[in-house]
């Protein structure tokens, strides 16, 4: 279903496109690691709009959460979904809305048996190899790139940036490890915000 705050475009529009204005969450990937949506808050909660590859590269440029944004919808067909075909953006520094927290996360001060002090949780690592080829292919740039990139989402303490000895596949390097496990090869330093902005959605 369609958010609440979607409205028809004006008549002299395509009659298929309509109109959103809502504030922007951040960025998600497909499997491959490539950007492929938009995250937005609605009244209903988060949703994804998907973005077309000739926007892609402005989105990264411009977008960085907490915006609010207008977007020209096109319907993808029969499926309740949508995909953009221009964006704007309307202010700098809009928040979300929060979302509603469910009664187990209520603070611990309020449950009688909770313990005094919660053990800390590890944090993510993004470990980056800096050795031998990948060292020569740049990897020392992508791990500037990739710092910059966590400082600018302030997530410094959600995601440590490590770098590392040998993690395979040298001739495509720079390798990076993701803290799944994933590894993926051929990093470069324009990838940076787009790579830490989905670990840090898939670690929310």
């Amino acid at each position: 279903m369609l958010p609440a705050m979607l409205k028809p475009l004006p008549a002299n529009a395509p009659k298929s496109w309509q109109i959103l204005t809502a504030p922007f969450l951040g960025f998600a990937l497909d499997r491959e690691f490539k950007l492929k949506y938009l995250r937005l808050q609605s009244t209903d909660g988060e949703f994804t709009v998907k973005l077309p590859k000739h926007l892609r590269g402005e989105a990264v440029r411009v977008l960085t959460a907490p915006v609010s944004l207008r977007l020209w919808l096109e319907p993808r067909g029969d499926c309740p979904q949508f995909k953009v075909q221009r964006f704007e953006v309307l202010t700098e520094t809009v928040a979300p809305p929060p979302l509603p927290q469910s009664p187990s996360h209520k603070p611990s001060a309020l449950l009688s048996d909770a313990p005094s002090e919660a053990p800390a949780l590890p944090m993510p690592v993004l470990a980056v190899c800096n050795r031998g080829s990948c060292r020569k292919r740049g990897s020392e740039a992508l791990c500037q790139a990739l710092q910059s990139a966590i400082e600018e989402w302030n997530a410094g303490d959600r995601l440590e940036l490590r770098t590392t000895g040998c993690l395979k596949g040298c001739k495509e390097g720079p390798t990076i490890e993701l803290p799944d496990g994933t590894r993926k090869t051929g990093c470069r330093p324009g990838d940076a915000r787009v790579l830490i902005a989905g670990i840090l959605d898939s670690e929310a």
